[in-house]
């Protein structure tokens, strides 16, 4: 028989509906999908901004050019043979979709332009419908409709489904919304507790940047389950035999044979796989042979914790057994060099935030630390109708605002944690705390789920320095337009090895025919690290011959070439911004924004003479 349904759920979410039938969230939705769109349609693929939005459209246009499903080697990128890119070809698939789907109406250019606008507002429809499938499991249109508006009046959040933003996080977004709406549902539903394992092994299947609360969700039916094992037994043992099953699918889906025995900490590997055998399988085995629930008390929640305790000692020394120095290999830094945190920003801790851009620390976490705290008391309000949901939505806040804290390329999910948990909070606050049939309990909810857009504008882009933002707009315009002027410049010259800063290398591989050397990647380290060499040294003529590099390009006003410049004073980068010109570099361009160089070819020796005989040893 499944539990009854907590005393937190308010009136049934169709109370609130517009004429025809049409559910509030649904139209929300459907307005701010269009807001979404219109405000940053972009009218040339020039204007793409991420390094990464651009590596994807490389990587789509070569794949759908030939490229195999398992090859993600991408050969003009970094040192010979080239580099391996951070993701499946599922990260691939949506835009490659999209832009076969328009090319017989539109034509390949057009199609591509209209894919790139169209793919991240789309995925903010099934973004947002996993945050109202989640609020509605507590709360009723209203809410849920609430809670997409904070979304869209959070900046790091809205960037991931602007036009243009093809980076691995909208997809990560996607399906973190869609698994916390499985796990509300788990303690009820063993088909919602297996759903949340897929969505989970997808996740980590597609690439890096994996939110951490995804990749705990597997430690909530397992603390659930420890504390009441009967009502969480199927939920437990559907989500390790789901997550297992999908890891497995997804192994062979994405990586290639060739490489089934190579750990990998960056991808999908024979590492998780083991890892997800052992621990689904195991979770699976202990919810079948341990049972009870509250009234075993003490006894129990120690017997079957320590059933949980057993399964991850076991996944742990099966993994340092069979791939040796992996789980050291987690901890390696691998920002090298420029991928340092004055130009990598998603890199940035707190502590990196407070001393480069200060001004940005209101409005990235004051909202959700608000909501931590409301979520905190939703969650012990909550336990006495035995309601997990809410303690799950404060859970997940927490870690993603801890992950959020350390590496700000996570503060977005932190942000979605808390757009749901906050409106939540709201309903659970106001049914838990006064009681389900109290007068004033409606008008208290109603009251919240007005307020809270109000509370989180205040407390956050509004909260920003509107000077500061109006800087970083201007910044970015005229980073482009010295993008777009070194892709011409660059494809009218001959093909050769690029020397660049690294947040250039995928843009220059979009616009031109020519290999780069360095991009903001991981797996791009060794070129990189041979970047600044060139760029660090103080002539830099030596490392760059030995990179086998024909040009240099720069944006001298761009915050990444200063940034450079700054950490090597005599280098070779800080001269060239300073207006020296070294006489091994032939000038290009050197406009005001622009600066391109060619290597000088060495003169040859042309007067005809021939050289000394060589004579023989004389006989003695």
């Amino acid at each position: 028989m499944p539990p009854e349904r907590s005393a937190v759920t308010l009136a049934a979410p169709s109370a609130r509906a517009l004429p025809g039938d049409v559910p509030l969230p649904a139209v929300v939705l459907f307005l701010l999908a269009v807001f979404v769109a219109a405000g940053g349609w972009l009218p040339a693929l020039a204007a793409l901004g991420d390094p990464e939005s651009a590596m994807r459209l490389v990587a789509v246009r070569e794949f759908l050019g030939g490229r195999g499903w398992y090859d993600l080697l991408e050969p003009r990128l970094g040192l010979s043979p080239g580099v391996m890119l951070p993701w499946s070809r599922l990260a691939d698939l949506p835009l490659a979709t999209l832009i076969l789907a328009l090319d017989p109406a539109a034509g390949r250019p057009a199609a591509e332009l209209l894919a790139v606008n169209l793919w991240p507002p789309i995925a903010f429809v099934l973004f947002g419908w996993g945050v109202v499938a989640t609020v509605l499991r507590f709360a009723d249109g209203v809410a849920a409709a609430a809670a997409l508006v904070l979304v869209v009046l959070s900046p790091p959040a809205l960037a991931l489904f602007a036009p243009g933003h093809l980076g691995v996080d909208t997809l990560h977004a996607v399906l973190f919304a869609w698994t916390l709406a499985a796990l509300v549902r788990a303690d009820g539903s063993a088909r919602a507790a297996a759903a949340a394992g897929v969505l989970v092994a997808a996740s980590i299947a597609i690439g890096p940047g994996t939110p951490v609360p995804m990749l705990l969700a597997g430690a909530v039916p397992a603390l659930a389950w420890i504390r009441d094992g009967d009502r969480w037994r199927r939920g437990f043992a559907a989500y390790g035999i789901a997550f297992a099953a999908a890891v497995a699918v997804f192994f062979l889906l994405c990586v290639p044979p060739a490489r089934w025995s190579v750990p990998a900490t960056d991808r999908l590997s024979a590492v998780h796989l083991v890892a997800a055998a052992v621990g689904g399988l195991g979770a699976a085995a202990i919810a079948r042979v341990l049972r009870g629930g509250p009234a075993d008390g003490a006894t129990g929640y120690l017997l079957r914790g320590a059933g949980v305790a057993g399964v991850v000692s076991v996944l742990v020394a099966v993994v340092a057994a069979a791939f040796p120095g992996w789980l050291d290999a987690i901890g390696a830094d691998p920002r090298p060099g420029a991928l340092s945190v004055e130009t990598a920003t998603a890199a940035r801790s707190v502590l990196d935030v407070a001393r480069l851009t200060p001004w940005q620390l209101p409005g990235h976490f004051a909202g959700p630390a608000v909501a931590l705290v409301l979520a905190t008391v939703a969650a012990a309000v909550s336990r006495r109708g035995r309601s997990y949901g809410p303690v799950l939505l404060a859970a997940s806040l927490a870690a993603s605002l801890v992950m959020a804290l350390w590496r700000q390329g996570d503060l977005a999910i932190a942000q979605i944690a808390a757009a749901v948990a906050i409106t939540v909070a709201g309903t659970v606050i106001a049914r838990n705390g006064l009681g389900p049939r109290h007068p004033a309990a409606p008008l208290l909810h109603n009251a919240w789920v007005l307020a809270a857009p109000l509370l989180w504008a205040l407390t956050g882009d509004l909260a920003l320095d509107g000077t500061q933002r109006r800087l970083q707009r201007v910044a970015a315009v005229a980073t482009a337009e010295c993008l777009a002027a070194l892709g011409e410049t660059l494809a009218a010259l001959p093909p050769g090895l690029v020397v660049a800063p690294p947040a250039y290398g995928p843009h220059l591989l979009l616009r031109t025919a020519s290999p780069v050397l360095a991009a903001p990647f991981p797996t791009a380290v060794e070129g990189v690290l041979a970047a600044d060499a060139i760029l660090f040294a103080d002539d830099g003529r030596r490392p760059f011959d030995a990179a086998g590099a024909r040009t240099l390009a720069l944006c001298p006003h761009d915050a990444d070439t200063r940034a450079l410049a700054g950490r090597a004073p005599q280098g070779l980068a800080s001269r060239l911004v300073a207006g020296e010109r070294p006489a091994w570099l032939e000038v290009v361009a050197d406009g005001p924004a622009a600066l391109v160089l060619r290597r000088r070819t060495e003169p040859t020796d042309v007067t005809g003479s021939l050289p000394p005989p060589v004579l023989r040893p004389a006989l003695d």
